[in-house]
């Protein structure tokens, strides 16, 4: 029998409101794993998650075989007051089309938001990947180009710019955590977070010295 009618008794003269929010949004930006697609309930995906684990709001802003790197949504997305930005698209676009988008999508990020936390998140291992050679190169260059963008723009000074190997977050072969070699299962997502977690946690409460936003020196020696 479906649901009829639902009721909550309150005293008399109570009000119901919002819980005012202290805190700014942590904003993820990605792919359909970000979206949590193969979640087996609303709310099982890693980013709602995250979420409950640190106690933030988050915003969840990936996109299921679109999620791109598009100036036009690092546009919008660099709208919100955010206490963090996740980056992690790398999935949905081919090497070339990685290195061509992630410079512009972070710049944009950066034109309005110099000292706030963004993280690059390299993609999870796909099962998939184990047998398929083809699959695992594309993995790998990938994720060189992303540690070689990141270390570029450390040295270049930006130094609230992090790096996430999402190989880590979710290794290949363990039992119960796919449904197709690349997406999580709700287990997936579970043991996602968890290992996530950490890693932000250290991010948000880390004062990496916010004022000294000038390049680095550097010696000359090469």
């Amino acid at each position: 029998q479906p649901l009829q009618a639902l009721s909550i008794g309150v005293s008399p003269g109570a009000v119901v409101e919002p819980v005012p929010s202290t805190r700014k949004p942590i904003v993820f930006y990605g792919t359909s794993i970000a979206q949590g697609g193969c979640a087996s309930t609303t709310g099982s995906d890693y980013v709602s998650a995250v979420g409950r684990m640190l106690d933030y709001d988050t915003l969840n802003f990936g996109f299921s075989g679109n999620g791109k790197g598009e100036p036009e949504v690092a546009r919008m997305l660099a709208e919100i007051d955010a206490a963090m930005f996740v980056v992690g698209y790398a999935a949905n676009v081919d090497p070339g089309a990685l290195k061509a988008t992630l410079p512009g999508f972070i710049r944009i990020l950066r034109e309005r938001h110099p000292l706030t936390p963004v993280v690059i998140l390299s993609s999870i291992a796909f099962t998939n990947a184990r047998w398929d050679q083809k699959l695992r190169l594309t993995q790998i260059a990938r994720r060189d180009y992303l540690m070689k963008y990141y270390v570029e723009a450390k040295e270049q000074g930006d130094l609230n710019l992090h790096f996430i190997d999402g190989e880590g977050l979710l290794p290949s072969g363990i039992d119960g955590t796919q449904v197709d070699g690349i997406h999580p299962t709700s287990a997936g997502f579970q043991r996602i977070a968890q290992n996530l977690v950490p890693q932000l946690q250290m991010i948000l409460t880390w004062e990496p010295q916010r004022a000294c936003s000038a390049p680095l020196q550097r010696s000359g020696k090469e």
